[in-house]
C-alpha cells in the first residue's frame, strides 16, 4: 500500500513540476500562460484586499457586484476596465443604496482597482 501511495504521489509531483516548468518557459519567451489566465481574479483581489484599508474593500465589493461574482485573469480586458469605471460613476452606494457613489469616491475605488491590477501584472 505504501509503495502504491508513493508512486501515486510521485506521479502527481511530476505533473505539478511539468506545469511549473511550462509556466516558466512561457514567461521567459513572453507567451501567455493558459493556466494563469484561468485563475480566479476575484480570489486574488480578495487576498490583496485583506491587507489593505476600507476603501480597497469597498472597491472589491463594487467590482464583485459588477462582474456578478465571476472573473478570471483572462476576462480582464481594457474594455472591462472601462465598463467598470462607467459602472462606478453611476453605481448606487453599498451602505445607502438610495444614494449614488460620489465622483471622488468612484475615483478612489477605481484607483484602488488599478493598483491591484498593477500588482497582479
Amino acid at each position: 500500500m505504501e509503495r502504491e501511495f508513493n508512486n501515486d504521489m510521485l506521479t502527481k509531483a511530476e505533473a505539478i513540476r511539468c506545469i511549473r516548468v511550462q509556466s516558466l518557459i512561457n514567461e521567459e519567451f513572453g507567451f501567455l500562460d493558459k493556466h494563469k489566465m484561468k485563475a480566479d481574479f476575484l480570489a486574488y483581489f480578495y487576498k490583496v484586499v485583506r491587507m489593505r484599508d476600507h476603501k480597497c474593500r469597498t472597491a472589491y465589493a463594487h467590482f464583485e457586484n459588477f462582474v456578478h461574482g465571476k472573473c478570471s485573469f483572462g476576462d480582464l480586458t481594457v474594455e472591462l476596465c472601462k465598463r467598470f469605471r462607467a459602472y462606478l460613476l453611476n453605481a448606487d452606494g453599498l451602505r445607502h443604496p438610495s444614494r449614488r457613489v460620489s465622483i471622488n469616491s468612484a475615483s478612489g475605488y477605481y484607483c484602488q482597482f488599478r493598483s491591484v491590477l498593477k500588482v497582479a501584472y
